[in-house]
């Protein structure tokens, strides 16, 4: 009896031991457990593919960074000075008009008389000597004032030297003229030109004298664009027009035959200009 009790004792024992270490193994567990542990595999630890990657830090340089240069505006280049336009004296048509070698040049602000009239022949004979044929002078050409007058020629400052021809005959005589005071353009010299108008005495011309009986009615004129001063009508044989000195064309008209009167001309079959 107590070999039974002692056996029985040492069975249960060992039960209980192996009990113990089944459990220590995991062996115990339930069979549905122990299915569901077996067909779910642990989870094996791997990188998150699905969270966002830090990014990675920027390497600051330990260098500073050298500021960027403003761009400078371009240098304005510096103005040229305009070159001075010079031209060389051919002939004077009258004290206000020449020709040179850059064409025929009607002096800018000032009225010289017409040829015939008092005061005309003083006034080319002026211009010759301030400007002799064959010199060279400048020419100045105004913003303000239009390039060319209705006949063509060109408006510019004629000025020699120190003088200039323009406020010379001004003060000569010849009126300050063709400027803002008068329906023109307005020019630079306008101002010193009138001050000189206003302070310069008018051309003295004496009583002409009675032509002589000797004289024809015509003459050939004297050169190819002048007619003598006793006969200054000019009579052109192409068209059979005769220009007296105020028409607006008598500068421009080359003579072929000039008359003292108008009815002298008239009487050779010439008729007066229309302008």
């Amino acid at each position: 009896m107590l070999r039974t009790i002692i056996t029985t004792l040492i069975a249960a024992g060992t039960a209980v031991t192996l009990l113990v270490w089944l459990a220590g193994c995991g062996l115990t567990q339930p069979a549905g457990t122990a299915t569901a542990v077996e067909s779910t595999p642990k989870a094996v630890a791997t990188p998150d593919t699905t969270a966002k990657a830090s990014p990675a830090p920027k390497l600051r340089s330990t260098a500073k960074a050298k500021p960027t240069a403003k761009a400078q505006p371009a240098a304005k280049p510096r103005a040229k000075p305009k070159p001075r336009v010079t031209a060389t004296v051919y002939r004077w048509i009258d004290g206000d008009t020449v020709d040179t070698s850059r064409g025929t040049i009607r002096l800018i602000g000032v009225d010289t008389p017409e040829k015939g009239r008092c005061g005309a022949a003083t006034a080319t004979k002026a211009a010759r000597r301030w400007a002799p044929v064959g010199s060279t002078v400048r020419l100045v050409n105004p913003s303000s004032v239009i390039d060319t007058d209705r006949y063509g020629r060109s408006l510019r400052y004629v000025v020699r030297g120190k003088t200039d021809i323009s406020k010379a005959q001004i003060a000569k005589g010849a009126q300050a003229r063709y400027d803002s005071t008068d329906g023109y353009q307005w020019h630079p010299r306008q101002a010193s030109y009138h001050k000189a108008d206003r302070e310069h005495r008018d051309y003295r011309c004496s009583p002409k004298k009675r032509q002589s009986s000797s004289r024809p009615s015509s003459t050939a004129p004297t050169s190819r664009w002048n007619c003598p001063s006793w006969a200054p009508i000019k009579g052109n044989d192409s068209s059979m027009i005769y220009h007296m000195p105020w028409n607006r064309y008598y500068d421009a008209t080359t003579p072929e035959r000039c008359f003292s009167t108008a009815t002298a001309a008239e009487a050779a079959g010439y008729r007066a200009a229309k302008v």
